[in-house]
């Protein structure tokens, strides 16, 4: 039984930017990885203007539609990733969402099992690499 284990860095997103066609990359890149459960932690996309909560609305369809297992979500912005995904079907019971990476950090080993592969995904200025230093810190 292994930990659970954040995808490697350096996947689909490079910018400073998430955007809902990076998330839909990494949505997918998580769909097809081996392991356990399925989670897709994704906080907010800054810098989308007017489009902005129809975005993360269908962010939230797409984790649906590529069948993650869990949502996570982290930030204002971000409710709208798990208002989608409920929407589409997922079951409230595969969501969570948080304010803060902070609130999210107290939460994470309620939430993770042995051997799930997570997806980190949002906007630079959200900081969440901050939940894989906080795994690798807390094994």
């Amino acid at each position: 039984a292994g930990h659970a284990r954040p995808l490697p860095r350096g996947g689909p997103e490079t910018g400073a930017h998430a955007n809902p066609t990076s998330m839909r990359s990494g949505i997918e890149v998580l769909s097809l990885s081996n392991g356990g459960r399925k989670v897709a932690c994704l906080g907010d996309m800054m810098e989308l203007g007017t489009i902005s909560a129809e975005a993360h609305r269908g962010v939230g369809e797409t984790v649906n539609e590529y069948g993650i297992d869990v949502l996570i979500t982290v930030g204002e912005r971000a409710k709208l990733i798990a208002e989608g995904a409920k929407k589409a079907g997922m079951s409230d019971g595969a969501v969570y969402s948080f304010d803060t990476i902070e609130q999210l950090s107290e939460k994470l080993y309620d939430i993770l099992k042995p051997n799930d592969v997570m997806l980190l995904k949002a906007s630079r200025s959200m900081k969440l690499e901050r939940i894989a230093e906080f795994m690798e810190n807390n094994k």
